[in-house]
């Protein structure tokens, strides 16, 4: 089984995905999460493993990144 496994319907995320998601979520700031609903929160959780995925691995991006996604939400 790779990464991209499925297991009970929901796709398989390695350690360094997840630690990586992780990271991402913690850099956009814990004020911004917090302002953010569940919906958003998965959202902003996909977007990053999917970036994560395609081969974004510089955290300063990755953070711009979703910062970006959060703010055109709320627009």
């Amino acid at each position: 089984m790779g990464s991209n496994a499925q297991v009970n319907g929901s796709a398989r995320i390695d350690k360094a995905e997840y630690q990586a998601g992780a990271d991402i979520l913690n850099s956009i700031g814990a004020s911004m999460f917090l302002q953010l609903n569940e919906g958003e929160r998965r959202r902003l959780a996909d977007t990053a493993l999917r970036l994560y995925r395609r081969g974004f691995r510089d955290p300063a991006k990755l953070r711009i990144v979703c910062r970006t996604a959060v703010f055109s939400w709320a627009n």
